[in-house]
């Protein structure tokens, strides 16, 4: 068994899916795009600022702002549209605390063995997404939820796309079961459907048996998005 059919042993696998099967585990409801403000998101350009922030790498987001010393590690460099976009974890640890007395007055932190016993990260699963030196994006955990943004310049390139699966491939579960996308806008309902649709074509490509209902369901998956059903760009 490859190390892809581990990960999702027993969960919900997206191949295992079709497209109507993820949408409707996955999108739990709508998001308006003016949510984000005028901007389209969030501005990460200070993530570039070293002085700023004293950072001691620039691919360390999270130091400066009060919080624990992180030890970035590069995940993966792809080269997306002609771009070389170079995919960020921060190595940060999480803490999780379990209270002692129903005030609130005492804690302790949960060890790693009580964190794997409950199926909750140790570390930090948010991914950075850098072009050059330039921190053009990330995708991580919301609230439960997957928050994925990509800067406007960046979009329409399918770095979104490459950033999501990436994302789910390494966080395959949460609570013992698949984590769910959460709301999406258009344009992030676009990008779930075309992470299905490469999950799909990497079983496919390993050679996988897959069940006649989802191959039907990425075929005419396929030619609708070859019809511009989608009128929004991909991220």
């Amino acid at each position: 068994m490859n190390w892809f059919m581990k990960v999702f042993a027993g969960l919900q696998s997206p191949s295992s899916m079709t497209q109507d099967e993820f949408m409707g585990y996955h999108q739990t409801g709508y998001i308006s795009p003016d949510a984000y403000g005028e901007g389209g998101g969030y501005d990460l350009s200070h993530y570039n600022d070293e002085k700023e922030y004293g950072h001691t790498d620039h691919r360390n987001p999270h130091q400066g702002h009060g919080q624990q010393p992180t030890n970035p590690f590069l995940i993966t460099t792809k080269n997306i549209d002609g771009m070389d976009i170079n995919f960020w974890g921060t190595g940060q640890e999480n803490k999780y605390v379990h209270w002692l007395d129903e005030e609130h007055s005492k804690h302790r932190y949960l060890t790693e063995e009580e964190t794997a016993e409950q199926d909750i990260p140790s570390k930090d699963q948010t991914i950075y997404l850098y072009h050059d030196d330039n921190c053009i994006g990330h995708v991580g955990d919301s609230w439960g939820a997957t928050e994925l943004f990509v800067v406007k310049e960046y979009q329409g390139h399918g770095i979104g796309t490459e950033a999501l699966k990436l994302y789910m491939e390494m966080n395959p579960s949460r609570n013992h079961e698949t984590p769910r996308l959460g709301q999406m806008t258009s344009s992030g309902t676009a990008t779930a459907t075309n992470v299905w649709m490469k999950f799909v074509e990497d079983a496919i490509a390993r050679g996988e048996q897959l069940k006649p209902e989802v191959l039907k369901s990425y075929e005419d998956t396929k030619k609708m998005k070859e019809s511009g059903f989608w009128s929004v760009k991909r991220r």
